[in-house]
Order: structure tokens, then C-alpha cells, then sequence
């Protein structure tokens, strides 16, 4: 006998709308790289696909004022988010992308900016496409689906990190002539990115642990 679920509330709609088109514009642009790379290669990918990777970065700013408007005081059956993690998140995101690929384009030339795309669009695709799952079955995910998505997670969280770091190494060179302070704070900011990521990576999976117990 299938399982009659009640109607979604107006907040539940609203959370699989943007969910819904956060996971469809991800899996965009990892179809987009999936056909530009093999046509074009490292060196002329980023003129087809940068603009739109960049763009895709301010989804975050939606998770941000979803915490604050939304998951502060929970009424849906989805996981709280990290207000920390969201904070680094969108910290990171903002200086690799518009600090070093923005401000010196031939920094996303590297074979980093590459896999960067592509970790980053399969996690977020799979990441975004759970929570479409989880809030239109009102919590009940199946074992195996809460599974995939923690196994994107932690696969594809460290080799995102370490393009990100990749990608800050090779844009050195190019502040160190532009702007020796922001040299600096690349540097120092390179210094910190292991443990800071680290603490980071632990949390998400001690609270992603504790999600599933309490479903299970």
C-alpha cells in the first residue's frame, strides 16, 4: 500500500522550488563541462563555462537568508543548517572565485579550475536534489539515497578543497605583482585552509550521522 502523504505548506513549497532549480542549474553546469572539456580542453574552457560557474556561486546567499528567515525556527522536517560552515562557505567561495578566478582569469587555466567544477557541481547537484527528496517525502529518505549523498560529500568535499587551494597557489605569483597585501593574505589565508576545512569537514559528518540516527 503506498503512503499518502499530507499537502505541502506554502514554506515546503517555496524550499522545493528553490531547491529544485538550485539542483537543476548544478547538474547545468556539469553537463556544460561534460561537453566543452573534451571540445576545447583546459586552456580555452574557461571562456565557455566560467561566467556561469561564478554566477552559480551566489546560490549561497539564498542558503544564507533561508538560515535567518527560515531554519532558526524549524517547522519542516529538514536538517538545520551550520551557520559556520555557511559563513566559510560563502567566505571561500568568495575569495577563490571573484578574489583569484575573477580578478586574474589565467589562474582558471589550470587543470584545478576543471576538477573544481566538477566536484563542486556534482556535490551541489546531489546535495540540492536531497533536500528536494527529503522535504517532498516530509523526512523519509531511504537508506540508500542518504548514502549517496554522504559518500558525494565525502568524496568530493576534499578534492574540492584542494582545488581551491590549487587555484589560490597559482594566483600568487599574479597578486604578488598586482598587490603585495593581498599576496599576503592569500598566503596566510593557504596557511589556515587545512584545519579550518577540517573542523568543517568533522562537523558535517558528525551532524550528518546524528540526522540519520534520529530518521532511522
Amino acid at each position: 500500500m503506498s503512503r499518502i502523504f499530507p499537502r505541502h505548506s506554502n514554506l515546503q513549497k517555496y524550499l522545493l522550488l528553490t531547491n529544485g532549480l538550485s539542483a537543476f542549474l548544478w547538474l547545468a553546469v556539469l553537463m556544460r563541462l561534460l561537453v566543452l572539456f573534451p571540445l576545447v580542453g583546459t586552456r580555452f574552457l574557461p571562456g565557455g563555462i566560467a561566467d556561469f560557474f561564478l554566477a552559480m556561486q551566489f546560490l549561497i546567499v539564498i542558503e544564507l537568508a533561508n538560515y535567518f528567515v527560515i531554519f532558526r525556527k524549524p517547522n519542516v522536517r529538514t536538517r538545520t543548517p551550520s551557520l559556520v560552515n555557511l559563513a566559510l562557505g560563502t567566505f571561500t567561495r568568495a575569495i577563490v572565485s571573484y578574489g583569484t578566478i575573477w580578478k586574474y582569469p589565467r589562474v582558471a587555466r589550470n587543470n584545478a579550475f576543471a576538477l573544481l567544477i566538477a566536484s563542486e557541481s556534482i556535490s551541489e547537484t546531489i546535495r540540492y536534489a536531497y533536500v528536494v527528496y527529503k522535504v517532498r517525502t516530509f523526512g523519509l529518505v531511504s537508506t540508500p539515497i542518504r548514502y549517496l549523498k554522504s559518500f558525494s560529500t565525502m568524496i568530493m568535499f576534499p578534492v574540492r578543497v584542494l582545488c581551491e587551494m590549487a587555484l589560490l597557489f597559482v594566483a600568487l605569483p599574479y597578486a604578488d605583482h598586482d598587490n603585495p597585501t593581498f599576496a599576503s593574505f592569500l598566503r596566510i589565508l593557504l596557511l589556515l585552509y587545512v584545519p579550518t576545512l577540517y573542523v568543517v569537514y568533522s562537523s558535517t559528518f558528525r551532524s550528518g550521522r546524528s540526522s540519520h540516527q534520529k530518521e532511522s
